[in-house]
């Protein structure tokens, strides 16, 4: 399938305006379908990502950030997927693409906070070999960002890519999507997620890894997201019955555990990215003594 967004054929919706106008709690605003609360919240991560690749302060963070926001706006559409057509599909890998397109940024600035946080943790003996292994990934992580700037310069292309979604988002049947879809579509990512837990060993690869963090982390921010719609905050109340809302509460309850997961599946993921990080560098006597410190400390 082609990933070029159509216009042609997209259902226009009208609510009224701006579902999220400015007001707190929501007071004296019309009550709004979960749909068109879910395009809002699309359209506001579309202006989040583009806010955090045009940053000029700390990079890093913003290339971080900008990837969080990309995730939430891919787990988003996927609440809607079974209605919303190919044309979302569409949107969904151009997303995927431009997130991927940032994975090696995001990748060098990970290892730099992992060796960071192993010199907060190290002994004094060690906090030297860390400090030797921060200095290289520093380096790396700064030519890492000169490459890509030097080939699409302030994230131009990528920034364009990404409001080339926005009207494509707007445009989708929203209309179409009520809350027994969504109250469905929590029950399959939590379904998903438990088969991937299923399949899960102590010794998992690295695909089995990446693939059961990817599968919780999307059920946890679709929980989230949900909770906050149904939560009048600056936006518009939603219209959703008390059983929806009662389903929303009780997944909202297993967050801290599904974030226990993430936590302890991304810190075994950051390890190997870490050791994959060294390994890279040139050879130098730091290198070779943080990959020494970090295969010695790795769980058998």
């Amino acid at each position: 399938m082609s990933d070029r967004i159509h216009s042609a054929g997209a259902v226009p919706i009208d609510d009224g305006g701006d579902a999220w106008a400015d007001a707190p709690g929501g007071a004296g605003m019309q009550m709004v379908g979960a749909g068109i609360a879910l395009r809002e919240f699309c359209l506001q991560q579309v202006e989040y990502v583009g806010a955090m690749l045009q940053r000029d302060a700390r990079r890093h963070r913003g290339v971080h950030e900008a990837r969080k926001g990309i995730r939430r706006l891919r787990s988003a559409l996927a609440l809607g997927a079974p209605c919303l057509g190919a044309e979302a599909h569409v949107i969904d890998r151009i997303l995927q693409r431009l997130g991927r397109s940032l994975s090696a940024l995001r990748d060098a600035h990970v290892a730099v906070e992992r060796v960071r946080r192993q010199a907060r943790e190290a002994t004094a003996t060690q906090r030297g070999v860390w400090r030797g292994a921060l200095e290289l990934l520093v380096r790396a992580r700064a030519r890492e960002l000169r490459r890509a700037l030097r080939r699409d310069p302030e994230f131009a292309r990528r920034r364009k890519r990404l409001a080339r979604c926005a009207p494509a988002i707007a445009a989708l049947p929203w209309h179409r999507l009520g809350t027994p879809l969504l109250s469905a579509q929590l029950t399959r990512g939590r379904e998903r997620a438990d088969r991937a837990a299923a399949r899960f060993g102590k010794s998992a690869s690295l695909a089995r890894l990446h693939g059961l963090r990817k599968r919780l982390r999307r059920h946890r921010m679709q929980i989230v997201t949900l909770a906050a719609l149904l939560t009048p905050a600056g936006h518009a109340p939603v219209r959703a019955p008390p059983a929806f809302r009662a389903s929303v509460t009780a997944y909202a309850a297993t967050l801290d555990e599904i974030e226990r997961q993430v936590d302890a599946l991304g810190a075994r993921l950051d390890a190997r990215l870490l050791h994959g990080a060294l390994r890279r560098l040139p050879h130098s006597r730091e290198r070779k003594a943080a990959l020494a410190l970090l295969e010695r400390d790795a769980p058998g």
